[in-house]
Order: C-alpha cells, then structure tokens, then sequence
C-alpha cells in the first residue's frame, strides 16, 4: 500500500520547512556539538521537570515575554526554597 505522503529522512530534515531543525541537526553531526548539548540536556532538563512535576507549574498564566518572564523567577524562587529546605532537614 502507497500513500501520497513521502516520510522525511531522519538524517535529511526538511531544510526549507524547518530551517531551526536542519541548523540543530547540523550543529549535533559533529562529535564537539553533540557533547555540547548532551551537557546543556544534563544541566536544563532536571529542573525543569521539577518545576513541572513537583511544582505543578506548565502553562504561564500571563502571555507575553516581558509579563512571563517575572513569573517564572518567582517559580524558579519557589523551587529554590522548597530544595534549601530540604537541605536544612
């Protein structure tokens, strides 16, 4: 069975469709962008989660840069107290 869609190579992104994620997958060929951001995943992912998970934050309730962004520090406040707490104990 044929379908009229072709999928895309997972190596060949769509360089005029997603011109952000042929540059990423670029950047990560070589064997020194792809330390880079194994290291970034390692330092930024974790904290996010938590601020998911244990936090219950997702959505911003305000739109906008400049209104979400104080927001978030507040968040990010929030979750760097509840961890020196945590610490004290």
């Amino acid at each position: 069975m044929t379908t009229d869609r072709e999928k895309p190579d997972k190596d060949e992104p769509d360089k005029d469709k997603r011109p952000l994620t042929a540059a990423m997958a670029g950047k990560q060929k070589s064997a020194e962008g792809h330390a880079k951001y194994r290291r970034l995943n390692a330092i930024v992912e974790p904290p996010n989660a938590w601020i998911k998970q244990s936090l219950g934050f997702r959505p911003s309730s305000l739109r906008g840069t400049d209104k979400a962004r104080p927001e978030f520090k507040l968040v990010c406040a929030a979750l760097n107290l509840r961890r020196m707490a945590g610490l004290r104990a």
